[in-house]
């Protein structure tokens, strides 16, 4: 843990998790009250005897610009919906912070940024959205790296606004490649190494019957979008809030939030299973490094239950402007070995949008009706 000068700022957690709770709770109910940004900006949020209001700030932030500019008007708040123009920049600076990580050895600045008590300063919002697959496809086995034109063919297919996904053209991210075959780094091919068992339920066909809500994974039920995030098709910014002796990461997906202690703790106890596991933190040097573990039996990656893995993930200043994320993976029943990607996040302006997930669920309500009525003997036809 780096040394902590000053004055301790550990009361600020409570904080942050009122202002996350109050935001992610509150968003439906502030569009269909008509609640206006100068009413929110202008009372802030109380705690006990602290309050937040206009001009306090949270790291880079300020709270009128999280809260809302007070200008009489309700602040829109779409969901996912981010122009060309930030994404094509997302793209670019990823494609730059991915080339530095590999001219430097380290992947890390001599000397980053840091906060009032010694500590890197990752506060900020950065964006994890890239066409990179995860996985490194068989027709580029042996290669890491693709050529200036294969870049170009996968970036222009990621921005058609034709063919099947041209619906998705005007709210999807859109992200675009940093020039590398697979998001993986070891093993070497860039693979993920199943154990047979875990091959096997993968491949398997989904159960097609459908009882109820609990039937269907958590993101089709507005519940959780899990860990890692790697990638995805749009809400993929991060913010990062930084006490001395906590983290706090909320995921633009979903509204999630993970706060992450830094003082030694344990873990919970083995039988209490969370839907984004338990996280315990520390500093290496100047690498924040998170391991996970307890997560639900309900919370799947790639078609697999996270019941028995093990994350440990890693986030390094590579400049201002770019934060390397890297995350090892371990889980002793459905893989052969551990794997670890890595992906180089920049730094957005934001704001975050609105996952306004379970107003218009439409998604949840179709699939119901589908199920239910397939269920019901059906009149013979006279």
């Amino acid at each position: 843990m780096p040394p902590q000068p000053g004055v301790h700022f550990g009361p600020l957690l409570t904080l942050v998790l009122a202002l996350v709770l109050l935001g992610a709770q509150d968003g439906v109910a502030q569009t269909r009250r008509g609640d206006t940004g100068a009413a929110r900006a202008a009372s802030g949020y109380e705690l006990g005897t602290m309050s937040l209001s206009p001009g306090t700030r949270l790291g880079h932030y300020d709270v009128t610009s999280l809260l809302g500019e007070g200008t009489g008007r309700r602040v829109p708040r779409p969901f996912g919906r981010k122009t060309l123009e930030r994404v094509t920049v997302h793209g670019v600076l990823l494609a730059v912070g991915v080339g530095m990580l590999v001219a430097s050895p380290s992947g890390a600045q001599t000397d980053p940024p840091r906060t009032a008590w010694g500590a890197p300063d990752l506060t900020g919002l950065w964006n994890h959205g890239t066409a990179t697959p995860l996985e490194r496809p068989e027709r580029h086995a042996g290669r890491e790296r693709l050529t200036d034109e294969e870049v170009a063919a996968v970036n222009a297919a990621a921005r058609s606004t034709e063919g099947v996904g041209a619906r998705r053209a005007v709210w999807w991210e859109r992200p675009l490649s940093d020039g590398r075959t697979a998001m993986i780094v070891d093993p070497p091919d860039g693979r993920i190494a199943y154990t047979s068992a875990a091959a096997a339920r993968r491949r398997a066909p989904a159960d097609p019957s459908i009882d109820g809500p609990e039937d269907l994974n958590l993101g089709a039920r507005c519940i959780s979008s899990g860990v890692p995030r790697l990638g995805g098709p749009y809400s993929q910014n991060i913010l990062v809030v930084q006490t001395p002796d906590h983290v706090m990461l909320l995921h633009e997906m979903i509204h999630e939030f993970r706060i992450i202690p830094l003082d030694g703790r344990p873990h919970v106890a083995s039988d209490v299973r969370q839907w984004l596991g338990d996280a315990r933190g520390r500093w290496d040097g100047d690498t924040l490094v998170v391991e996970t573990t307890r997560f639900s039996d309900q919370q799947v990656f790639r078609g697999l239950s996270l019941e028995t893995a093990r994350l440990i993930e890693r986030f390094t200043l590579v400049d201002p402007d770019t934060l390397r994320y890297e995350v090892t993976f371990e889980d002793p029943v459905n893989l052969r070995r551990p794997w670890t990607a890595m992906l180089a996040m920049p730094r957005t302006e934001g704001p975050m949008f609105e996952y306004a997930c379970h107003e218009g669920n439409y998604g949840m309500t179709g699939i119901l009706e589908i199920a239910r009525g397939e269920g019901t003997p059906r009149a013979d036809s006279r």
